[in-house]
């Protein structure tokens, strides 16, 4: 039962989603520029 173990494992998944917001959010303006 290591309580260490899973923390930098959450730590790294939460610092990971933001990029992944970012990257969608990128892709998504870059569609609607190329609709327009």
């Amino acid at each position: 039962m290591k309580i260490g173990s899973p923390l930098p494992h959450k730590k790294a998944r939460i610092e990971i989603i933001p990029l992944i917001d970012i990257m969608f959010f990128l892709l998504a303006s870059f569609m609607m520029a190329s609709l327009t």
